[in-house]
């Protein structure tokens, strides 16, 4: 699953975007930042998103591949534990 994918590597460096892509398959992910899709993969979703919130304060472009499950991602990004606001 590539959830929150919002194009190419391109397209986000054409923007000015911040991408949070979460895969459950990590080798998916390393396959993305081999190729430039992808500008870095972690497991801990705290560093994800201290990285896109400081890309967004910089005022540049950066894509973090979370390599997480959904029940992870969901708990996290969508339950209880979340801070964002959708």
């Amino acid at each position: 699953m590539w959830a929150a994918w919002a194009g190419s590597a391109v397209e986000r460096d054409v923007n000015e975007g911040v991408v949070l892509a979460i895969d459950v398959d990590r080798s998916r992910i390393e396959r993305r930042v081999e190729t430039r899709y992808c500008d870095m993969v972690t497991e801990d979703l705290d560093e994800a998103l201290r990285l896109c919130e400081a890309a967004v304060r910089e005022g540049r472009a950066l894509s973090v591949g979370w390599w997480a499950t959904a029940a992870t991602y969901c708990r996290r990004l969508c339950g209880a534990e979340s801070r964002w606001t959708w």
